[in-house]
């Protein structure tokens, strides 16, 4: 068996052991452990469709058999894997073309109008058809007044108002409606054509009636509550994408032998390690971008009221409490943050909620990096967001769905070494790529400002 394909199946073991540091790393960067197989899936089918793309490779020979080739392809995708936050903050999808559709459904009443959507607030007022209630008013005379639905003995309720004073009426199951003195001479209900015929004993301006009653859906003419999905989409473009790194033999030379470094691995891992920083500032700038929805202001210091330094650090958390309402009452789904990515003014605030006992630190190498979690939630550091400014982000403990998607058409591969004929001193190698982070669902993030 070829090189690359043991690659390929050394990464679908170690994707598949729960065991393994690489899965660990994966479910580190996911908001549980359906998230993290989620995610595996989706880098093991980019994986698998390796075998495919390498067949370009056999039509130039000098790429075919390469070692080199499969060694970086497999230390690139397992370092951009364990290292990016886009876990945090997005979902991750293998699409099978360049253009593709993400899928999701809305649940509409049988009249076409939303009652759950996919994000957003419930309608539930259209499933309470069986609670029928009409205004009408009142003639003087004999008058009908439609519910429009087969009643239920019993239910029906009637207020009239006439001249400021108000009656109350019910049904006595047998069509009759009974109940106060001197507002009506007469009253009947049918109950199955959902019709309620009475006779007011005057009429003034501002008189009212209000009548109600329970639908009975289990009726011979039923109308009870249906419901259907409407299937929707989220469109995901990718573009392929190239980073070469360039060297020379004299350098190579010189590094190699005065402190044992081969330049070769060296710029292999620069162009890893810049790939993935690539795919967090652009996650990073899709929300900062595409934000939609006011900002919430957090007031550590109330006006300059407080000046004691642990109750500035409380009121920054009582602040972020007022953040997870926004964000809940924009998305009925983001109920609660499952991670922040702030500016640098905004992690010390967080940092410092050390003295409240609620701050675990992290183990970050980079600046833009995962930098701790306040009771459980990630916090992250991005430098291009602004100092005083930090993003609220929701995603779903299924993993199903976030505000950003990261599609991914063609895996991180790395060339093998070619030289410049024109110059022989010259040597270049490179890494490609065809994916993109889009946002999908702005009203999964809240925005907030320390002031």
């Amino acid at each position: 068996m070829s090189t690359l394909l043991n690659e390929s199946r050394l990464f679908s073991e170690k994707l598949n052991s729960r065991q393994s540091k690489l899965f660990t790393a994966i479910r580190q960067g996911s908001v549980s452990d359906q998230d993290a197989k989620i995610r595996v899936n989706a880098y093991q089918k980019l994986f698998d469709n390796y075998s495919q793309y390498k067949q370009v490779a056999k039509q130039f020979s000098s790429y075919a058999e390469s070692d080199i080739l499969a060694n970086q392809y497999f230390n690139a995708n397992v370092a951009a894997v364990a290292k990016s936050i886009i876990g945090f903050l997005g979902i991750e999808r293998t699409i099978d073309q360049p253009n593709s559709l993400i899928y999701y459904l809305d649940l509409l009443d049988i009249s076409g109008s939303t009652v759950m959507p996919n994000i957003g607030p419930d309608n539930l007022a259209l499933t309470s058809r069986n609670r029928l209630n009409a205004t009408a008013t009142p003639t003087g005379a004999s008058q009908t007044i439609t519910l429009g639905e087969p009643i239920i003995p019993g239910t029906v309720s009637i207020t009239i108002t006439l001249a400021s004073v108000v009656y109350t009426y019910t049904d006595d199951k047998q069509g009759n409606l009974v109940g106060s003195i001197g507002g009506i001479s007469a009253g009947t209900v049918s109950y199955s054509g959902g019709t309620i015929t009475l006779d007011t004993v005057s009429a003034a301006v501002g008189d009212t009636i209000v009548a109600k009653a329970v639908s009975n859906q289990t009726g011979d003419t039923p109308n009870v509550n249906r419901f259907k999905t409407d299937l929707k989409e989220y469109r995901v473009d990718t573009y392929p994408e190239l980073l070469i790194g360039e060297s020379n033999i004299a350098s190579l030379a010189a590094m190699q032998k005065s402190i044992g470094i081969d330049l070769n691995v060296f710029m292999a891992g620069k162009l890893q390690e810049l790939y993935t920083k690539m795919i967090n500032a652009g996650a990073v700038s899709e929300i900062v971008n595409g934000y939609v929805g006011n900002t919430i202001q957090i007031d550590p210091n109330n006006g300059g009221v407080w000046q004691d330094y642990r109750s500035t650090i409380e009121a920054f958390v009582g602040g972020l409490t007022e953040v997870d309402s926004e964000l809940a009452s924009k998305s009925f789904k983001g109920c609660r943050a499952t991670a922040y990515v702030v500016g640098k003014n905004v992690v010390t605030y967080f940092r410092n909620t050390r003295i409240l006992g609620v701050w675990t630190e992290a183990n970050n190498s980079y600046v833009n990096d995962l930098v701790g979690f306040l009771n459980g939630i990630p916090v992250i550091e991005h430098l291009d967001i602004s100092d005083n400014f930090g993003y609220a982000v929701h995603k779903t403990v299924d993993g199903q769905l976030a505000p950003i998607a990261r599609s991914m058409f063609l895996p991180l591969t790395a060339t093998p070494v070619i030289g410049n004929y024109q110059n022989p001193t010259q040597l270049a190698s490179g890494v490609y790529y065809q994916e993109r982070e889009s946002l999908i669902v702005p009203e999964l993030v809240q925005q907030f400002e320390i002031v």
